[in-house]
Formats: C-alpha cells, structure tokens, sequence
C-alpha cells in the first residue's frame, strides 16, 4: 500500500505552558456561563503545550507529557463546546504529527515521539477524533485532507493483534495444561481470534470508504494523488476478498498516471488471486527488472506498506516466480504460507508452492562453468 504525502501539522504556538487542562475542568464546572472563553482557553493551552512539545530541545519524556497535556486541554475545549468540531481536528492533528506522519520541514523538526509510532491505542483516538470532527462539521474544507490519513491509519490498524490473543498462545504453547485448561484456552482463543477478523474487516470497509470518498474530490487531487487512492482503494478491496472492485480500482489507477511499480505489481496480484496467473505473469514482465529492485527498496525503506504481516511475501514470490527465480519464489511463498495472513488466499499461495517444489525436482542441477585457471600452477 502507498503512502500518500501527508498534510503538516501547523503548530500555532512554541511558549512554554505550565496550565493543566483539569484547570479549565474546574473552571467549565463551576461557570458555564464562561464556557466560550474557557473554551478559547482551553484551546490556546492545547496549543501551547503542542508547540512546546515540537521544539528540538525536549526529550522524550517531556515530550509525550506535553503532548498529553495538549490533547487534555482539547478535550476540555469539547467539553465547554460540545458542537464544536475544532478541538477535535486539533487531537487529531496532534496525535498524526506527534506519532504517525512523522513528518520533516525546514522549520519543523521530526518530533521525538516517532520513536513510539503506530501506537495501537493512539491510532484509536487519531480515529476517533478525525470521526467525531467530521460528525460535526461535515462541510468543513479540511474534511477531504483528513481521508488519506484516517483510511491509512485504519489500516494499519489491521496488523495489531490484541494482547488477550498473544496471552493465549503463549498459554497453548506450554506443556503442563490440563486437556480441560486446554480446551477452555482453544475456545477462548477462537472466540477472540473471531471478533479479531470480523473487527478487522470493519476497519478496512471503513478505509475503503474513505478512498471512495477521496475520489469523490478528485478535483482537488493531482494525478499522483489520484494514482495513490485509486491504489489504495484497489488494496483495501484485495484484503477484504473483493477482487473484482480491486481489479477495477488498479486498472483505473493505471490509466490515470501509468501507475508505479507498487501499483502494476498489486494489480498482478489481484489478478493471480482471481485465477488469472499467466495475465498477472504478463503484468509483472510488462515492467523490466529495474522495477522489481525499486520496488523492494520502497518496501524496505517504508515507503509502502503491507497489511497483515506476511503480505508482503505474496507479492515476492509472485515476483520472483515471474522472473523465474525459483528458489527465491519458493522461500518467500513458504513465509507466505508460514505467517497465516489473508487465509482466504492460502490455497493459492499453496499451489503456486507446491508447483514449484515439485518443478524443483525435474530441473537439471546447476553446474557451474568450468574454471579457466584451475590447472595453472
């Protein structure tokens, strides 16, 4: 999946702040009559402390303090104002630059706190916040530049897995359960692995929507900008088994701009997925090898991403196995297969493992060419 370059953050102050937000609680408690100027109060310590939080000399610590402390005041900003959408947008413009855009400009450092990015329970209230700022102010301009970021958030949300699943397999592993305390654990476990999939899908109809609605401003999207939700859209239709929107999607966002080579290679992909594997093969030769290696060094630099774990190695192998690197083809659907994702495509990944393996067995050995200089003295 593409990241699309995000909106910066527009940090309205850098003074330190020493205000709590339970102040301007208290204050909204006992006057509700100075609800609107607790309410601009509150907003101009949210601020404060959010710009505090960005300058280069804090440390980590300090930080994520101040940054809950801004988030704390904004809320105390709703509360004063509960038809207010503003306190809202600022959560969320704070929780996206502190912990998941990350983004780098001339006159705004990288904050520290990328160093805990993609918190699962941060990336619930940056939902949150985004959801509730467009309940508000549904015609609110700024609506159509939060969609990128809350479609990519939900899906990257995908990839979390709840502590209560690790705990139990944890639990399974051991050897000293009762078979009574090992059907109970394997009950639980289904029960929450369930819940787990079905939230999952919510999360990605959800991101789906969001692209859909990104295209429904397509005037106000560049090509590349379009090239990337059209992408996106087609990826988010592949994980939740809709292969011929997906189909559709990918073929659309390769007529807008020609596509990258994360765009074509998810194209061929859909299109293996849908049985039609000597039409992906075509798709992936369509590009030259060069294309392949700008490809695995975006993946490896972040700069396109892959939901659930082990994704990414659906698309290896079929790359690789299109380019007749069979060995390569063969270890990368084994960790296809091995790491459990998209269980719907498994038998796919399967037989594409099992043909090769089989093949293995009726290619001559390599032998290597004669070396020139082995009987020089």
């Amino acid at each position: 999946m593409k990241l699309a370059p995000a909106v910066a953050l527009a940090l309205l102050a850098s003074t330190p702040t020493g205000a709590d937000a339970n102040v301007w609680d208290r204050a909204i408690d006992r006057d509700g009559a100075d609800a609107a100027s607790m309410y601009e109060a509150a907003l101009t310590a949210g601020d404060e402390a959010a710009g505090q939080a960005n300058t280069r000399s804090v440390n980590l610590a300090a930080a994520v303090r101040l940054v809950d402390q801004a988030i704390a005041s904004y809320r105390s900003a709703a509360k004063a104002r509960p038809d207010q959408a503003e306190p809202h947008y600022r959560i969320a413009a704070v929780l996206n630059h502190f912990f998941f855009t990350c983004a780098s400009l001339p006159t705004i450092p990288q904050p520290v706190t990328c160093a805990l990015q993609n918190d699962d329970n941060r990336a619930r209230q940056l939902v949150e916040a985004y959801d509730k700022f467009e309940e508000l102010a549904p015609l609110d301009p700024r609506v159509a530049l939060i969609l990128n970021e809350r479609a990519l958030t939900r899906t990257k949300m995908v990839a979390n897995v709840p502590p209560e699943i690790d705990a139990l397999q944890r639990m399974l592993a051991r050897r000293d359960l009762t078979d009574v305390q090992r059907k109970e654990a394997e009950q639980r476990l289904a029960k929450a692995e369930k819940a787990l999939t079905e939230h999952r899908h919510r999360l990605l109809e959800r991101a789906a929507a969001d692209y859909e609605a990104m295209i429904d401003h397509a005037d106000s999207l560049n090509d590349g900008a379009q090239t990337i939700s059209y992408g996106n859209l087609a990826e988010t239709f592949m994980m939740v088994g809709k292969l011929e929107q997906a189909i559709d999607a990918y073929k659309t966002a390769i007529r807008v701009r020609g596509g990258d080579e994360s765009v074509v290679y998810g194209y061929a992909v859909a299109l293996d997925r849908d049985d039609q594997g000597a039409e992906a093969r075509r798709v992936i030769r369509s590009l030259k090898r060069e294309s392949f290696e700008a490809f695995v060094r975006k993946y490896r630099e972040g700069l396109v991403f892959y939901v659930p774990k082990g994704e990414e190695y659906y698309y290896l192998g079929l790359l690789h196995e299109a380019f007749d690197e069979h060995e390569e083809a063969i270890e990368a659907w084994q960790l296809f297969v091995k790491s459990g994702a998209h269980p719907q495509f498994q038998p796919r990944a399967k037989a594409h493992l099992d043909a090769l393996v089989k093949g293995r067995r009726h290619r001559p050995p390599v032998v290597p060419p004669p070396d020139p200089f082995k009987d020089l003295p």
